[in-house]
């Protein structure tokens, strides 16, 4: 066990303040984030929450949580659509749980990752004390541990973590990793075996949070080679158990998932940013977002939360981005790889980052997406480190007069606080709902098909929300405006499209929302949706008074789906309002011949034979078959008693006006009739009776 340098160092160390500090830094946290606990639910909460059937079951729903894809409660087989598969049980879980004791409530959720995040930041404290045990010196507010955990935890670039209650995963990995990490400094401080066990146990948590947790133990025998003396055989003690929790982990990943790697179905572009792109261009690109992830690291502005296609274009190798990425990465490889036998902090912590960023780098694996700022939550501790380093090391060696140097760090470092609090704040309040950030990110990321999509999907949604008319149409149109810039990124974005025509239909704009769902069709045979919305697009023409467009929709649907019986019955009644009558004739006809038992059809051939075409006992015939399937359809039992007063048959007539009153007795239609076939028969004291029952009824 390494001693400490001298016993000044050591008294300063032991003499710290500990507690004041981890105080300082979990109410930092807690100040940083207060502001969120009052949110909604927001973008990737619908997968693991709200719209999770697993999640919403309670602890009923653990079992399966424990036993499945981690997008199997939110997707149907989402090892065909997501390459990779997702593990994470331990974060679902805990949805799960607050879902059983306090169901829908965001607050909860909210409140549960601002507190996580404070003990994060406790628990970085206290791994970096011990880390540079032997590099401590008064006062205690200018020590890298405090100052590296500080500026941790200001750091805007984790608000997509901490204010996304979906991000959970990514605290509670970190959180599991970070823990583990300093009980093996512990053991090799005391050799007392149960911070390995603590250790093993964190590491488990950590990974079955989130897979990326697992790189840290390549970070093990790095942070011994760099803060303690040790043998090889300590390696081993302290390597060994994370390997059996690793182990046992994959186990358990492949038991659930049934692989170890996947592929895709179908590959598409909101799944794989890279299906357009040469290997080139794929490995360019790759590049240059890693610029963009350092840059993001010294500033962190503007910030978004989709790094979709193409808010990130493709790359080639001719652009100097690129190159000058390569440059900087092989640069900081090769120091890192140099240096780390001299014990380098700022080696260690470069080797940190690329360690712990390797999996969600897509140089190793395509993650689905170009980049994201959640996956730099924990490489980010590498870069504080390094500027820990650069206050309380590389400035005190520049400068030799201590007190220049105790009032320059202290006011770069509340410089950089401040900025990082006050960007932390105000990036909080893009979260505030799904509206709130899809509009506000997509300012930012204009060039993405998705959040245009999502921008345009959500404002239709607020449009279409009661209390909004006044406003429905300014919505509708600023909708439109980011559905038609998705299309434009992304023509083949069907889920845009469809919400479009949503607009179109809203808007009564029925010539454009026809050529939205023909064009989703012509390219995608057998969509739902599409179909669905082309139903409900000859339904409301109909009404509308188009029956132009209800006929070339209807006909559009049988195009594919000849034996669409609903969709001809509807294509029947826009027939018969432009006094097509053999057409809606031959077309409830083809309805009956693959139908024996859609009663509609029977019902309305029925009232076509009796009030048209006045064939009574063809509309009989028909009536009574349709009366035969469904003998509770009002509108048959009324046209019914209407053919029987016709013909005087006055007391079949009667009988069948009663039933329809008997089954929607608050048809005054119905009555009216009745009224008249008394009369009719002579029998105005029943005529009367029911007069008085009518008006009873209409003064209700």
């Amino acid at each position: 066990m390494r001693k400490f340098i001298n016993k000044k160092q050591k008294e300063a160390y032991l003499e710290s303040p500990v507690l004041l500090q981890a105080g300082i830094l979990f109410f930092l946290a807690i100040a940083l984030y207060i502001n969120t606990i009052g949110f909604d639910y927001a973008l990737d909460d619908t997968m693991v929450i709200t719209e999770n059937k697993f999640t919403k079951q309670g602890l009923q729903g653990i079992d399966d949580i424990w036993s499945s894809d981690a997008m199997s409660g939110f997707l149907d087989n989402p090892e065909k659509l997501l390459p990779g598969g997702r593990y994470r049980p331990l974060s679902l879980t805990t949805f799960a749980i607050e879902y059983e004791f306090f169901g829908r409530n965001p607050f909860i959720s909210h409140l549960i990752n601002i507190l996580l995040y404070g003990f994060l930041a406790i628990s970085v404290f206290f791994l970096l004390r011990h880390m540079f045990k032997f590099q401590y010196q008064k006062p205690w507010y200018l020590t890298l541990p405090f100052i590296a955990t500080a500026l941790f935890t200001a750091h805007p670039i984790h608000t997509e973590a901490v204010a996304n209650i979906k991000g959970r995963d990514e605290i509670m990995a970190m959180l599991g990793a970070v823990i583990a990490l300093w009980m093996i400094l512990k053991y090799i401080d005391t050799r007392k075996g149960y911070y390995m066990v603590i250790a093993a146990l964190s590491y488990f948590l950590g990974i079955l949070s989130k897979e990326n947790a697992a790189t840290v133990i390549a970070v093990v025998p790095l942070m011994l080679l760099v803060f303690r003396r040790e043998s090889s055989k300590q390696y081993l003690i302290t390597t060994i158990p994370l390997l059996l929790v690793a182990l046992a982990w994959l186990v358990l990943r492949y038991n659930a998932l049934g692989f170890w790697t996947n592929e895709v179905e179908q590959v598409l572009l909101l799944n794989d940013p890279f299906v357009n792109a040469t290997t080139a261009e794929r490995y360019a690109t790759v590049f240059y977002t890693w610029l963009i992830y350092l840059r993001l690291m010294f500033f962190p502005h503007p910030l978004t939360h989709d790094y979709y296609p193409y808010h990130i274009n493709l790359v080639d190798f001719n652009n100097p981005l690129v190159i000058i990425s390569l440059v900087i990465w092989l640069g900081l490889f090769f120091f890192a790889v140099i240096r780390i036998w001299r014990r380098d902090v700022v080696a260690f912590s470069v080797l940190f980052f690329m360690i712990t960023f390797s999996v969600s780098s897509n140089l190793l694996f395509n993650i689905g997406t170009f980049m994201n700022e959640r996956f730099i939550f924990m490489p980010s501790l590498g870069f504080v480190i390094i500027l820990g380093w650069f206050f309380n090391q590389t400035l005190r060696r520049a400068i030799r007069n201590r007190l220049i140097y105790k009032r320059l760090v202290i006011f770069l470092v509340i410089l950089v606080m401040l900025a990082g609090s006050a960007k932390t704040v105000m990036r909080n309040l893009a979260w505030k709902d799904d509206l709130t950030l899809f509009t506000t990110d997509v300012k930012t990321s204009s060039g993405s098909t998705k959040v245009n999509i999502s921008a345009g999907g959500k404002l239709r949604e607020e449009a279409m929300k009661p209390g909004n008319e006044a406003v429905r149409d300014s919505l509708l149109r600023l909708s439109e405006k980011y559905l038609r810039r998705g299309l434009e990124i992304h023509p083949r974005n069907y889920q845009g499209a469809i919400l479009l025509g949503h607009n179109y239909l809203d808007r009564e704009m029925y010539e454009q929302a026809y050529n939205i769902y023909d064009f989703v069709l012509d390219n995608k045979k057998g969509h739902a949706k599409a179909y669905n919305n082309l139903h409900h697009l000859v339904q409301k023409t109909r009404v509308a008074g188009r029956p132009d467009i209800s006929i070339r929709a209807g006909k559009r649907i049988l195009k594919d789906n000849p034996n669409d019986n609903d969709v001809r019955f509807d294509m029947a009644l826009t027939y018969q309002q432009t006094d097509s009558i053999s057409k809606a004739v031959n077309m409830l006809q083809s309805i009956i011949d693959r139908d024996h038992t859609y009663a509609e059809a029977y019902r309305e051939l029925g009232g076509i034979y009796g009030q048209q075409l006045g064939d009574m006992e063809l509309a009989k015939e028909y009536l009574l078959k349709a009366l035969e399937i469904n003998p509770s359809d009002y509108s048959t039992v009324q046209n019914l008693g209407i053919v029987f007063a016709q013909e005087r048959n006055f007391a079949q007539a009667v009988t069948f006006f009663k039933k329809a009153i008997e089954i929607d007795p608050g048809s005054e239609n119905a009555y009216r009739n009745l009224i008249v076939t008394y009369q009719q028969m002579g029998r105005e004291d029943k005529a009367a009776q029911y007069m008085q029952k009518l008006s009873r009824l209409k003064q209700r």
